[in-house]
C-alpha cells in the first residue's frame, strides 16, 4: 500500500498541472470575464474619421448623402489623479460637395475623463477667427464666430463620441447598456430632447480584440406649441475594442429612423420622413512623428 501512494500523488499532480494549462489556454474574457478600460495617458495623439451615408425619404422625394468628418485629439495631464485632459479638434469635414473651405482650428474641444470614459465639463471654445474669402460667408469676425459656434455644436456629442465602460466584468455574452438624456435648446423656444440607449454585447475575444453587438433605440423631440419634429430610430451593428490600445478602433451602425413633422404658420403643413443610414468611426493612435491635424 505504501508504494501506492506516491503514484496516487503523482496522478494528482499531473492532473492538476493538466487543468492548469487548460485554464490558460481560455481565450482572456471567457474565463474570469473581461473589464474594459479606456487606455487614454497624457502626451498620447488619436485621429478619428466619422463618416456618414444617408438617404432620406420626404414623400416622393428621395436624397442621398454622405458625410466625413476628421478629428484629432491630444491627450494631457489631469486636474487630479485617476482623470486624463483631453482637447480635440475638428480637422475637416466633407460632404457630396466637396471638402469644406472653412478653417476649423479655432474651435477646440475640451473634457476630462476617466478610464471608463466618464466625461467631466465637456465644453467648447471657439478663438478668435478671420472670415476666409469665400462665397456665403459672411466678413464680420463677429458673424463668423457665431457661425463656428453653431458649428462646434453640432459636432460636440460627435466628438465625444465614447461610450462609458461598465465596471464590472463581462464575460462572452454579457452585455452593458449606455444611456444618453439631454435636452438642448435648438432654436428660440425650441428644445430638442433626446433619449437613447445603446446595448453592447460581447460576442467574442480574440487576438486581443473583443468583439460586440450594438443594438440602439432613440427618441427625439423638438417642438414648440406651433411647430416641431418628432423620431424614433432603431439601429444595429458591431464594435471592435482593442485591450492592448485600451479603445474602440471600429464603430459602425445602421439605423432606420421614422420622423414626423409639423409646420408653423401659415403653413401648418404636417408629414413624414424615413431616414436609412450607416455611420461608421474609425479611430487609431498616431505614432511619434505625426503631425496632429494630418
Amino acid at each position: 500500500m505504501s508504494r501506492g501512494v506516491p503514484g496516487r500523488a503523482r496522478a494528482a499532480a499531473l492532473a492538476l498541472c493538466a487543468l492548469g494549462l487548460m485554464a490558460q489556454a481560455q481565450p482572456s474574457g471567457e474565463s474570469a470575464g473581461l473589464r474594459l478600460r479606456y487606455g487614454f495617458a497624457p502626451g498620447q495623439s488619436w485621429r478619428a474619421v466619422y463618416e456618414v451615408t444617408r438617404e432620406t425619404q420626404l414623400g416622393d422625394d428621395t436624397q442621398r448623402d454622405r458625410g466625413v468628418a476628421r478629428f484629432a485629439y491630444r491627450v494631457r495631464e489631469g486636474a487630479q489623479k485617476g482623470l486624463v485632459r483631453i482637447e480635440a479638434q475638428l480637422v475637416s469635414q466633407e460632404t457630396a460637395a466637396g471638402v469644406s473651405p472653412l478653417d476649423f482650428s479655432p474651435i477646440v474641444f475640451l473634457a476630462s475623463a476617466d478610464a471608463r470614459g466618464r466625461l467631466l465639463e465637456p465644453h467648447f471654445d471657439v478663438g478668435n477667427a478671420t472670415p476666409p474669402p469665400v462665397p456665403g460667408v459672411e466678413p464680420d469676425p463677429l458673424e463668423y464666430q457665431r457661425m463656428l459656434e453653431q458649428v462646434a455644436s453640432t459636432w460636440r456629442s460627435a466628438v465625444f463620441w465614447f461610450p462609458e465602460l461598465p465596471e464590472r466584468s463581462l464575460a462572452v455574452g454579457g452585455s452593458f447598456d449606455v444611456v444618453e438624456e439631454r435636452d438642448e435648446e435648438v432654436a428660440p423656444s425650441v428644445t430638442m430632447r433626446v433619449r437613447r440607449t445603446r446595448s453592447y454585447r460581447l460576442k467574442s475575444v480574440a487576438d486581443g480584440v473583443a468583439q460586440f453587438g450594438v443594438v440602439e433605440t432613440s427618441r427625439v423631440d423638438a417642438a414648440n406649441a406651433r411647430s416641431g419634429i418628432a423620431s424614433e430610430e432603431r439601429a444595429e451593428g458591431e464594435a471592435r475594442f482593442d485591450l492592448a490600445l485600451g479603445m474602440w478602433t471600429r464603430h459602425q451602425l445602421a439605423s432606420s429612423q421614422h420622423a414626423s413633422y409639423t409646420g408653423a404658420e401659415p403653413r401648418a403643413e404636417t408629414g413624414e420622413m424615413n431616414v436609412h443610414s450607416v455611420t461608421t468611426i474609425e479611430m487609431r493612435r498616431v505614432q511619434g512623428g505625426e503631425h496632429p491635424g494630418t
